[in-house]
């Protein structure tokens, strides 16, 4: 026993302290390694370590030094106060074991911080704070205080994590700045098992027993919002990290809302689950301004984080890293909303803000409406029965592929190696084609351009509505190209018999300028006020036939290799045309009523 001892030892000296049974410093006991550097203190038993005088490892003008508190159970109880605070730098506690628990300190089995407790590793006048950590392997309690702070610096690391149970009721202090006097507070991580973030301070007022100090009181991991909001402050890195054990997978279920509103400064909440994040609650900023959080969602390998309630004003950065799915209709608002690949399939999502990421799944009965996505960088899959609406310039740098519904107000600009659209598509200006459009549905554009190099293919029975002009590099057309507008082609035009379709103009003038486009044997109908204007050269295949009450117009610079031509009406245009595919050596037949 080492009751209401008191140890002083010179600056930088050590202070070792072995029990074979249970160990305790009452109330009023002094424990001492302080002076100029701090010095190394090492308590440690086969039972239970408890402190509840004072432990100090002070440096008075240098950096605080070393407390660990080790054994099977630990604990700092009553007014019991832990400092490695330093005037130069904070130094290093353990109370329980070494980071995450990986060694080479021997782990608690169960660890506790009562409320009127204290522990310490910071800067006191001038450098980082230190390091804190609190684990245990089945049960860790904080409710005391915990701080590393800087003083003209940056904030130290603490943890307060168990393997299996913690129960964590009050904020960490890791305050600091950075050289320009900006809030720059260190990094608290919590790691339980499965772990649910709750309204208020957590679980229910503290009692200390001394029977309670290692019993449970809840089977699992809880959090409350309160808790987490106090930490926020000052640039801090908050970390949830949770880890798999028994029966428990790892989840973190947000299910109270976080309102950052009370926080200052710019903070990183980092939610890194072994298994699922569950987003069931609102995160937000009541009175947006001042404050901004950047959030990171971590699933575990192979899981996903659920998006069930919004997520607005935060003011900074969103990561979804790996998969993530709209688990209900939510709007999500930030500056920017980065994911790997995002899912909504069966709800309503709303981005609001720059959206990068890798893939865009819009599944069946899913709508998604998004207003940033002027330079998304992945690839977009809209599936039967769902839906993509964008507000604004949207440019999508992978794949378009379309089965549903894509509206779009302004301009459409996709970059990848080939484009299916096989639903419905609709843009309020420009439709930009780097590099191929396959249309097997229906879109509508203002203005079509594709550039050269690029490829537009109309299966049957697709539709492709241009309503002003369009200039296309290369144009296959079997389904029909309609709108009042005009197209001109300056590669290979190729009408009819793709995919054994009709190609139709339909009111629609196009033109073409390339040397060897060509009407495949199948019918090609130019029909309501459509316009066929040859500035190149065009060959009709044997069997191929253009009908229809529309224009044929053959400019003087353009060749028409000899075919079947029937002319319907021999009236003075007709007798012309006749003489005009005769002379270009078709077999030419006429119609007349």
């Amino acid at each position: 026993s080492a009751d209401n001892g008191d140890f002083v030892l010179c600056a930088a000296g050590d202070v070792v302290l072995g029990a074979a049974g249970d160990l305790t410093l009452a109330a009023g006991s002094v424990t001492t390694a302080s002076g100029a550097a701090g010095g190394n203190i090492f308590i440690e038993s086969l039972g239970t370590s408890l402190i509840g005088g004072a432990v100090r490892a002070e440096g008075t003008t240098g950096v605080g030094g070393r407390v660990d508190v080790l054994g099977p159970q630990v604990g700092v109880i009553g007014s019991g106060v832990l400092s490695a605070d330093g005037a130069a730098g904070g130094g290093t506690v353990h109370l329980g074991g070494n980071y995450l628990g990986q060694g080479p300190l021997p782990n608690a089995r169960a660890a506790f911080v009562g409320a009127d407790a204290r522990v310490s590793a910071s800067a006191t006048v001038a450098g980082r704070g230190g390091e804190v950590i609190v684990w245990s392997d089945e049960l860790t309690k904080v409710y005391g205080a915990i701080a590393a702070r800087g003083a003209g610096d940056r904030g130290g690391f603490v943890e307060t994590s168990s393997a299996q149970v913690l129960d964590v009721r009050r904020s960490v202090d890791v305050a600091g700045v950075n050289a320009l006097g900006e809030a720059a507070g260190g990094t608290w991580l919590l790691d339980p098992l499965d772990l649910t973030i709750v309204a208020g301070g957590g679980q229910g007022g503290v009692t200390e027993v001394t029977a309670d100090f290692f019993q449970p009181t809840t089977s699992g991991a809880t959090i409350g919002v309160d808790v987490l909001t106090a930490a926020l402050t000052g640039g801090v890195n908050l970390i949830l990290d949770t880890n798999v054990s028994g029966g428990e997978a790892g989840h973190i279920t947000l299910a109270a809302v976080l309102d950052i509103d009370a926080t200052t400064g710019t903070n990183n909440l980092t939610l890194q689950a072994a298994g699922n994040i569950f987003l069931n609650a609102a995160i937000i900023d009541s009175t947006p301004g001042g404050q901004q959080l950047s959030l990171d969602f971590l699933p575990g390998n192979g899981f996903q984080t659920f998006i069930g309630a919004d997520i607005l004003d935060v003011g900074a950065r969103i990561d979804f890293v790996a998969d993530s799915a709209f688990a209900a209709n939510a709007t999500i608002r930030a500056p920017v909303i980065a994911f790997s690949t995002l899912d909504v399939t069966g709800f309503t999502g709303t981005l609001v803000g720059e959206v990068a990421g890798t893939n865009l799944n819009i599944g069946s009965a899913g709508v998604l409406d998004v207003d940033g996505l002027a330079g998304f960088a992945g690839s977009v899959l809209v599936d039967t029965g769902a839906r993509l609406d964008s507000a604004s310039n949207t440019f999508i740098a992978g794949t378009l592929s379309v089965s549903g519904t894509v509206d779009i107000t302004d301009d459409l600009q996709v970059d990848s190696a080939f484009v299916a659209l096989g639903g419905s598509v609709s843009t309020g200006d420009q439709l930009f084609v780097h590099s191929g459009l396959s249309v097997a549905g229906t879109v509508t554009v203002a203005n079509l351009v594709a550039v050269p190099g690029s490829s537009v293919d109309v299966a049957n029975p697709g539709l492709l509505a241009s309503s002003t002009s369009g200039v296309v590099d290369a144009l296959d057309l079997a389904g029909t190209l309609a709108g009042a507008g005009s197209s001109q082609v300056n590669g290979l035009l190729q009408l009819g018999d793709l995919s054994l379709g009709t190609a139709v103009i339909d009111g629609h003038q196009l033109r073409n300028a390339a040397t060897s486009s060509v009407v495949r044997p199948n019918e090609l109908q130019v029909v309501n006020g459509g316009v066929l204007e040859n500035l190149g050269a065009l060959r009709l295949e044997d069997g191929a036939g253009i009908t229809g009450n529309g224009t044929l117009r053959n400019t003087a610079a353009g060749t028409l290799t000899p075919a079947k031509v029937r002319v319907l009406g021999a009236g003075v245009a007709g007798l012309q045309a006749i003489a005009t595919a005769k002379r270009l050596g078709a077999q030419v037949s006429g119609y007349d009523v």
